[in-house]
């Protein structure tokens, strides 16, 4: 029985905190001058990172559309926690290493510049249509069969 009242009393303390403490904090945090100033200053380099059409020597070549490479260094920075206008990764960093055959998917990779000099790579994992299923990076390096540069 008295488990029972434990659990009974653990559950209304943290319905209480869900209710009342959390809806409190967040609406001093989200009205705090130095908070809105961050967030605006992220939304600011987030639009110019959306705006901004970079240039690399791949992007139209891969046989993906163009949205889908001018997302890829987005995406990158985003997962990174960069901003281009800060210095983060280019998609001209990026070196596009072909479209592999890894039964059942095509996957399009891509070598990212690394300062400890560990292999890392981003791609893009087609699905057995040729439509989009992940982009996605780490270190584990192409495998399977090279079908375009």
């Amino acid at each position: 029985m008295k488990i029972f009242a434990v659990l009974i009393t653990v559950i209304v303390v943290l319905w209480c905190i869900a209710k009342f403490a959390v809806p409190f904090l967040t609406q001093r945090v989200s009205s705090d001058p130095e908070y809105k100033q961050a967030v605006s200053e992220y939304e600011r380099k987030r639009n110019l990172e959306e705006a901004t059409l970079e240039a690399a020597p791949w992007i139209g070549v891969t046989g993906l559309s163009e949205a889908i490479e001018r997302e890829l260094p987005r995406y990158l920075r985003r997962e990174f926690g960069e901003f281009l206008e800060d210095g983060g990764l280019k998609a001209s960093d990026l070196v596009y290493l072909g479209k592999f055959l890894e039964p059942p998917h095509q996957v399009h990779y891509w070598r990212i510049p690394s300062s400890n000099n560990e292999p890392i790579f981003a791609y893009v994992m087609l699905d057995e249509n040729g439509d989009v299923l992940a982009l996605n990076w780490g270190n584990e390096e192409p495998k399977g069969v090279v079908t375009s540069l």
